[in-house]
């Protein structure tokens, strides 16, 4: 029987080349030089061929995964740079309820500027810090009274507003009659209004040094607010479908209505 032909070994062996030659076309060039491929173009060393092209697909392969590894670590960064950044924006940024009532809007303003008129010798702050106190009326109606709050420790009492929001520099403290299990904490209250009170900045850190000095006694450290009560007159609105239907001015020292207007 004729001898197999041993002329195929070293096509396998120009394969292999050929096949490492797909990576790159210096790994080609390096392969058909060399002479541990075919020393002697009769014979060849697969094993140690199929080893060259195991080791560069290895070194692919872990190329591969350690840019895997860079990819995925910058994306968690990515992500918790931005989270943070959103947090922080949470926590800086300090929201309030806007008023979308054009009316009672304007009946506010006019409420301070009617107070402001009987009393030109106070300091205008006072007439610009007031409440508004929310109840539900008959069939349905929204009843609101318009009132000064006053500057000092009345003011940081119990029950405390849900929320002070801002018509321009006049601040507004919203209270519902009906419901007293919500409250805004003190702390809040100062950051709201220390804008436009700067001394209720230096009064808190008093208030708060009271509270640690004497724990029990609540008044004692409330009145680190300094006081200044109005008792002059107050307004109560009455709307019925975001209209005006009935307003009357009553004497905050009698609490006897002076005036009352019905609108159409």
């Amino acid at each position: 029987m004729p001898d197999s032909p041993k002329t195929a070994l070293p096509i396998a062996g120009t394969e292999c080349a050929r096949c490492i030659g797909r990576f790159g076309g210096r790994f080609a060039n390096r392969s058909a030089a060399r002479p541990s491929f075919v020393p002697d173009g009769t014979k060849s060393s697969p094993d140690k061929c199929c080893n060259y092209r195991y080791y560069s697909l290895n070194l692919v392969k872990q190329a591969t995964c350690r840019m895997k590894k860079l990819l995925f670590i910058l994306l968690i960064g990515l992500f918790l740079f931005m989270g943070c950044g959103r947090k922080a924006d949470k926590i800086n940024v300090q929201s309030s309820p806007e008023l979308v009532n054009p009316v009672l809007k304007e009946c506010i303003i006019d409420y301070v500027g009617s107070c402001m008129q009987g009393a030109n010798d106070c300091d205008n702050k006072i007439f610009k810090l007031m409440t508004i106190k929310y109840t539900e009326g008959e069939t349905g109606s929204q009843v609101y009274t318009l009132d000064l709050a006053g500057l000092g420790f009345l003011f940081f009492m119990e029950p405390r507003p849900l929320f002070i929001t801002n018509i321009e520099d006049i601040y507004i403290a919203f209270y519902n009659q009906n419901n007293t299990d919500f409250q805004m904490p003190i702390e809040d209250m100062v950051k709201k209004l220390e804008p436009g009170y700067p001394s209720f900045g230096p009064e808190y850190k008093e208030y708060l040094n009271r509270r640690v000095q004497y724990p029990d006694d609540k008044f004692y450290a409330l009145c680190a607010f300094d006081a200044d009560i109005w008792d002059g007159d107050y307004w109560i609105l009455k709307f019925s479908n975001n209209k005006l239907i009935q307003k009357t001015i009553v004497s905050g020292t009698t609490g006897k209505p002076i005036n009352s207007i019905t609108y159409n």
